[in-house]
């Protein structure tokens, strides 16, 4: 008896291990369905973030020209998938997984893997492009060889 004087089932004390059993081969199943989501989800989100890394730093290098009267160059490295502007001896890398690409002119290009993107003191630039990869996704940087604007276009 119960303190309200019903009486308690035997069957009525909690969970049989066939219920627990199921109810943990469910949530293995909704697991294992979004682990691959959630990583193909990160991944576009690291893509992301170094395309307006890269981005970001294409815009300080011609900001640095205009304010200094100086040109300043920002080299890619495509084999190192590094990055790094005219002066920083500390370049920057984009994540394992992501690969870089240069489209510059051919006087920028100083060998098969690697190239620069020039910013002048009047604010424009030799033009250009870096493309980052990773998978099927990619983004596009593209700089403005007129106005040294720089763009970044988002490929699914």
């Amino acid at each position: 008896m119960t303190r309200h004087g019903h009486q308690r089932a035997a069957h009525d004390d909690g969970f049989t291990l066939i219920e627990l059993l199921v109810v943990l081969g469910v949530v293995a199943v909704v697991v294992l369905v979004a682990l691959p989501l959630a990583n193909a989800g990160r991944k576009g989100h690291e893509l992301r973030a170094a395309a307006i890394a890269v981005a970001a730093e294409l815009k300080s290098a011609r900001a640095a020209a205009l304010r200094s009267n100086i040109e300043q160059s920002v080299e890619i490295d495509t084999v190192r998938g590094t990055y790094a502007t005219s002066g920083n001896f500390r370049p920057r890398g984009v994540p394992a997984g992501i690969s870089l690409e240069i489209l510059t002119i051919s006087s920028e290009q100083s060998g098969l893997a690697t190239g620069r993107l020039r910013f002048y003191p009047d604010g424009s630039a030799t033009g250009g492009r870096v493309v980052l990869r990773s998978g099927a996704q990619s983004a596009a940087v593209t700089i403005d060889w007129l106005t040294g604007g720089t763009r970044v276009h988002w490929h699914d």
